[in-house]
């Protein structure tokens, strides 16, 4: 954990650099030289932070999450505003449907769409030396939509097959509709991720897909 290889980002004043199974590593933006962790100033409570935050240009917010936010194999799930001083100006929280891996997510200009896929984290497989995600073939793929400031009662759940994918590509409104844009796979897209029941790898083609909700 921390090795912060994944991704970079400047906002408020900060140059972070990402991996979402540890907290931000703050560099100094003139030399580089490592700062530390950054927790948003002890505002955020989770263990961990997304390496695919999204800046909207409009409002000069960054969004972002954590999955298993209070430790390993956890169902919690934190989405955080934060605004271009930044200060966590929004912060929710509320139950995955399993301990699962989410790498990343889509926002509209109203509403945030994340996609639970079943790359699931079991403790006892991790006691066991075993990997830290299995894929789990008999479990349905989830999304959780709701306002971007919207509460946990406000999430809306649907469910569909399963499925995964590794990174959204956009989202927008249409009415009352949802639409989330994304290179699906019918099955696991990531062949280093075992089954979790010792099924053999199936790999399938990434087909562009639209998701809309209702």
């Amino acid at each position: 954990q921390g090795t912060a290889n994944t991704s970079v980002v400047f906002h408020g004043k900060k140059l972070l650099v990402l991996k979402e199974d540890s907290l931000p590593m703050e560099l100094d933006p003139d030399t580089l030289e490592t700062r530390g962790h950054w927790n948003f100033g002890g505002h955020f409570d989770a263990v961990s932070f997304t390496a695919h935050p999204k800046i909207d240009y409009h409002t000069n917010e960054m969004l972002g999450f954590s999955y298993q936010a209070k430790g390993d194999a956890t169902r919690d799930f934190a989405f955080v505003i934060v605004d271009q001083g930044g200060r966590i100006v929004h912060q929710m929280w509320f139950d995955m449907p399993y301990p699962g891996m989410v790498h990343d997510f889509a926002i509209t200009d109203t509403h945030v769409i994340v996609p639970f896929f079943p790359l699931i984290t079991d403790m006892n497989t991790i006691k066991r030396g075993g990997p830290y995600y299995e894929w789990h073939p008999d479990k349905k793929s989830y999304y959780a939509v709701f306002p971007r400031r919207g509460r946990s009662t406000d999430v809306r759940w649907f469910h569909g097959p399963t499925v995964s994918a590794g990174h959204m590509m956009n989202a927008h409104n249409e009415g009352s509709k949802l639409h989330l844009d994304l290179c699906l796979y019918n099955g696991n897209c990531f062949d280093f991720f075992p089954s979790y029941d010792g099924s053999p790898f199936k790999g399938s083609p990434p087909i562009l897909t639209r998701l809309s909700f209702d």
